[in-house]
């Protein structure tokens, strides 16, 4: 599921998430499309 989320400070290696996460949920920053042809075809 696709959302929005507030970033904070960046270092240039991690950036901090402000808001729209719950502490300890995973989340995918490269590959999405991949992940996400995946899990769609898995339905089929």
């Amino acid at each position: 599921e696709a959302r929005d989320v507030k970033l904070g400070n960046s270092n240039g290696r991690e950036i901090k998430v402000e808001d729209g996460l719950l502490e300890g949920e995973s989340i995918v920053t490269n590959g999405a499309f991949v992940l996400k042809s995946e899990l769609l075809g898995e339905q089929m």
